[in-house]
């Protein structure tokens, strides 16, 4: 792999190191005399085309110039591995208040570019699951048919939430429904968690790791708190851009639920009582 790689950059690797590539992933930082590079790397079936689905996601959030991402080098495969190699972003482990501000800001930013409809015109991944995006007019739909409906189904299929009637489920989704009608759509990054976004050494915040569709952009503000919030300096900056609604604190739970289940289904029963919490509290 070492002399592919420094056949395709035409330089040669001086040194490599491990970083982490999240759960899915391995990942390594590669050193050469000009730059450093980030490569993550999956064997798996189907990782070349999750890597592929990355490629067109980081492509989409970088055509706004709203947000930084890190440049994409190649995404390809060698001795049945794919692997997917990007510029190197040296991260500060410390952003201060107005670098998170900042980094606020330019989500509020890239929330105002919009369509006319939900979803993209490809589908991709949330994690290692198949996350569909097909275009739906209203979002109160497409929330309902390609993002709860298809994780309920398939943790059903693995024997999670048994206790959970169709009829409890077809109570929820008219909930649901209610609360999201006529809501606008954004381009969301799609699974904002604090593992996937930096602020640079040069104090600028990047997005990496996207599963990118048009959505309502209060996903990726819910997203951002379920596993611990991004700081008040980055909502306040938000805030003062394009203003969260106070309603909310209606659908947060709602919008987290996508991910529990995401969750659920990848990695087991430790997230099946948070699902049910939210589940429930609709019955």
């Amino acid at each position: 792999m070492i002399e592919h790689l420094s056949a395709i950059l035409n330089e040669q690797i001086l040194g490599i190191s491990s970083v982490s590539g999240g759960d899915i992933n391995q990942a390594a930082r590669l050193e050469t005399s000009s730059c450093n590079y980030f490569i993550k790397w999956n064997d798996g079936p189907q990782a070349l085309h999750m890597f592929q689905c990355e490629v067109q996601s980081l492509d989409d959030l970088a055509k706004t110039c709203c947000v930084n991402i890190p440049d994409v080098i190649i995404c390809s495969s060698y001795e049945e591995k794919a692997y997917l190699l990007l510029e190197f972003v040296t991260s500060n482990n410390h952003p201060n208040n107005a670098e998170l501000y900042q980094f606020g800001i330019d989500l509020a930013n890239l929330h105002r570019v919009t369509k006319q409809y939900f979803g993209n015109k490809h589908d991709n991944y949330i994690g290692i699951l198949n996350q569909v995006n097909s275009q739906i007019d209203t979002w109160d739909e497409f929330y309902i048919t390609n993002r709860l409906q298809p994780q309920l189904e398939q943790a059903k299929r693995q024997t999670h939430l048994a206790s959970l009637s169709q009829s409890s489920i077809d109570k929820f989704y008219k909930e649901v429904q209610a609360l999201l009608i006529d809501l606008p759509s954004s381009l969301l990054h799609g699974d904002l968690w604090s593992g996937n976004y930096m602020i640079s050494d040069k104090g600028s915040a990047y997005l990496v790791d996207p599963a990118s569709y048009y959505g309502h952009r209060e996903v990726d503000i819910a997203m951002s708190e379920l596993f611990g919030g991004f700081g008040a300096r980055f909502y306040d900056g938000y805030n003062h851009t394009y203003k969260i609604s106070a309603d909310y604190k209606n659908r947060k739970d709602i919008y987290q639920l996508y991910y529990l289940l995401v969750h659920l289904n990848i990695f087991g029963k430790q997230y099946e009582e948070s699902c049910k919490d939210i589940l429930c509290k609709f019955e």
